[in-house]
């Protein structure tokens, strides 16, 4: 678990690097897949049982991309050793699974 991690994942199509790591998100907590070819991999990720970090909670996000607010832009990055992970914003707006398997998104934003 790494605390203060920069990051805006607000489109889907926003990666993140870390320890020379590239993520790249499949979905945000509470919604589908950014891409519907990526809902086999969701389900994968999704059954397994994984313990949520320490005061994390889930507030819900925006339909539009808005800028972002306080606690948005930086989070805890959360690492499986199955190539999964985690990131949540310090403000609890912002909730997305990744991948470390290269994604090729089709959409700009």
């Amino acid at each position: 678990m790494y605390e203060g991690v920069k990051a805006y994942p607000a489109c889907g199509n926003e990666t993140l690097e870390h320890e020379a790591v590239t993520w790249y998100p499949v979905m945000r907590l509470g919604y589908q897949p950014f891409d519907s070819s990526l809902q086999a991999r969701a389900d994968q990720i999704l059954a397994v049982d994984r313990v949520d970090p320490p005061g994390t909670h889930f507030r819900g996000f925006a339909r539009r991309v808005p800028n972002p607010g306080p606690g948005d832009g930086i989070g805890t990055l959360v690492v499986w050793a199955d190539g999964v992970a985690r990131w949540i914003s310090d403000s609890g707006k912002l909730d997305v699974w990744m991948i470390n398997d290269e994604i090729t998104y089709t959409w700009v934003c």
